[in-house]
């Protein structure tokens, strides 16, 4: 169990930034190249691609290089479905409170 704990810690340490959250925000519609991500997020390049390693590393995003262009994508698009509970006690004040925070 220890080591499902810990995959758990770093996996929501990975979720951790706006930037990430808003990334995996737009990924979860499908594939992106980099060069319209930035567009999308209004970032530079370089911030864009020191988050996407982060996601990458921690295998939640995909890269695939076409030519001179990267395209993103979400590695698994049921983790974003059932992050960060999946029926558990808490998770409908957890969603409720995402919900107002998005003004929904």
């Amino acid at each position: 169990m220890p080591q499902l704990s810990q995959f758990k810690a770093e996996f929501f340490k990975a979720l951790a930034h706006p930037l990430r959250i808003r990334i995996l925000d737009e990924l979860r519609r499908g594939e992106v190249g980099v060069n319209e991500l930035c567009l999308r997020l209004d970032v530079e390049q370089s911030t864009l691609s020191q988050q996407l390693a982060i996601l990458r590393n921690r295998s939640i995003v995909v890269g695939r290089k076409d030519g001179q262009s990267v395209f993103y994508s979400v590695r698994d698009p049921e983790i974003l479905g059932s992050a960060p509970c999946k029926r558990g006690p808490g998770c409908g004040a957890f969603q409720t409170s995402l919900q107002s925070a998005a003004g929904f």
